[in-house]
């Protein structure tokens, strides 16, 4: 009981004593964030996003609205025909029952289908996003509504398979792709994470296109420009450079006084939030050592974001060491307490960027590859085999720089790269643990039952 009484009146010793130096270390962390990217306050941001206010007629947040206004209220976050879709071998087609309950499902749903489907020709997007008083509370409702719209799609584009509609399957694939793409540069980190498993998503119903028919090599070689299009955004970016001015606002709004901390404080960091203020002499003090530390940090963040994503790895090893360092103690958790509430996860932006990335190369390589086949008659045995014909440039793996490895294999073929253990694992594809990729298959080993 002595010692931690103890430990507490030392907590409360430094901490009351203000030896944060938080004013000279705010300056610094501002300087930096000026030099290094210029105009990255959150009003800075919203401001532009005003300015470059995009039209409504070209704008596919408006479209995912509209698509999600006509379903039905009570649709299930979870239908019953899309588990069967993903339980079902990507090469072979629905057992008849189901063929035909997924036609019954989409019939009752088919006006919000058919809205849903015009998002093919919407390859841009505008979020609303009007900052709370915390800005970490403020409303994302475009989350929910873009994965619910994936998930429509992806019923349809299993049915138009089982129609043998290849070209609307395409287009299916097309239209959740640019569901991802609505999001656009919307400066919060839960949306971009939204907008980069949508982009896998894609990849996986592509798959199953590829896996079970032959569209059309226009159709083909629009969704492959697509794809590629999407790889080159700056997802990560978008999410890190919001998340930074939110970060700063929010402590910025404590030390003024225009947020309280019950206003902020949640879970079981509002027990120790309260503790903390507590045993503090001066929470001004506190609140900037910890808009200071949590700039810096994210500053650092956001210009590892502007590297080539091959580059990126070990600099979010060290980030990842670094925040854990901030909270190594007792001492350094209570000092740096803001820091661990809201900066716990921005890292994670990094991580899913490399994998969305990853998929999105392979499918505009798989396209390539498949395109290839047709005209050549064989698969092709590297990315070399299909310049410039079919691929302008190499696909680089966003794990290690080299070009995307091509592999064939006994029915076809796998695209894949090494993942983010670095490892190639000869194209054992498994997104969380091995390689990341796409599997093609022979004509003769399509669309079985």
């Amino acid at each position: 009981m002595r010692l931690i009484c103890c430990v507490y009146v030392t907590i409360g010793a430094v901490i009351g004593a203000s030896v944060f130096h938080s004013d000279g270390a705010l300056t610094e962390a501002i300087a930096e964030a000026d030099r290094l990217d210029p105009g990255w306050r959150l009003e800075d941001i919203l401001g532009r996003r005003a300015r470059a206010r995009m039209p409504d007629a070209i704008n596919a947040a408006l479209k995912v609205k509209e698509a999600r206004r006509i379903l039905l209220e009570d649709w299930p976050q979870e239908p019953h025909w899309l588990t069967v879709i993903h339980s079902t071998p990507i090469e072979r087609r629905l057992h008849e029952d189901a063929a035909l309950g997924l036609r019954e499902q989409l019939k009752a749903l088919a006006p919000a289908v058919t809205a849903a489907r015009e998002l093919a020709r919407l390859p841009e997007g505008q979020t609303e996003y009007t900052t709370a008083g915390n800005p970490y509370t403020t409303p994302l409702p475009h989350v929910g509504e873009c994965r619910m719209l994936q998930r429509l799609l992806t019923m349809d584009m299993a049915d138009r398979l089982e129609a043998d509609d290849a070209e609307g399957a395409v287009e299916s694939v097309r239209a959740m792709l640019n569901v991802g793409r609505s999001i656009g540069d919307d400066p919060t980190l839960v949306s971009q994470l939204m907008r980069m498993a949508i982009d896998g998503l894609a990849v996986d119903a592509l798959m199953r296109v590829l896996a079970r028919c032959e569209p059309t090599e226009a159709s083909l070689a629009l969704l492959q420009g697509e794809l590629l299009r999407e790889r080159g955004e700056p997802r990560a970016l978008y999410a890190l450079r919001g998340e930074r001015a939110m970060y700063f606002e929010l402590l910025e709004r404590l030390a003024t006084g225009a947020l309280s901390a019950e206003e902020v404080a949640e879970g079981h960091f509002q027990d120790d939030l309260a503790e903390t203020l507590r045993r503090t002499a001066n929470a001004q003090e506190f609140y900037r050592h910890n808009q200071a530390v949590g700039l810096r940090l994210m500053t650092r963040a956001v210009e590892n974001a502007k590297r080539p994503l091959h580059e990126q790895g070990p600099f979010w090893e060290a980030w990842r060491e670094e925040l854990l360092g901030l909270r190594s103690n007792v001492l350094k958790g209570r000092a740096n307490l803001m820091v661990s509430m809201f900066l716990s996860s921005p890292d994670e932006a990094g991580a899913a960027d490399q994998r969305a990335a990853a998929r999105l190369g392979c499918g505009a390589v798989a396209i390539a590859a498949e395109r290839f086949r047709r005209e050549r008659g064989r698969w092709p045995e590297s990315q070399a085999d299909m310049s410039p014909d079919f691929l302008n440039t190499p696909v680089v793996d966003p794990y290690d720089g080299k070009p995307m490895r091509i592999k064939p294999i006994d029915d076809g073929l796998v695209i894949y790269a090494v993942g983010r253990d670095g490892k190639d694992d000869s194209g054992a594809i498994d997104p969380l643990v091995s390689d990341i990729g796409v599997r093609l298959y022979d004509v003769g080993s399509r669309g079985r039952r």
